[in-house]
């Protein structure tokens, strides 16, 4: 994933699903934080990005 915070607001500029999976939602749009959800079969994974103190994506996952 590639993704650049300005002024405290992340955008998310591309992604790319590991093999097996797919994407199924993804927010661009630019704000505080942003989501992308992959899935394979019954497995969903969650990545959250969002800015840090000095405008650094940090990125988050869940399953």
């Amino acid at each position: 994933m590639v993704a650049a915070c300005e002024a405290g607001l992340v955008r998310l500029r591309s992604w790319s699903p590991a093999q097996g999976y797919t994407t199924d939602d993804v927010e661009t749009e630019s704000r505080d934080r942003v989501e992308v959800e992959f899935e394979s079969g019954d497995r969903d994974v969650k990545i959250e990005i969002s800015c840090d103190g000095q405008d650094r994506p940090v990125m988050t996952s869940r399953r």
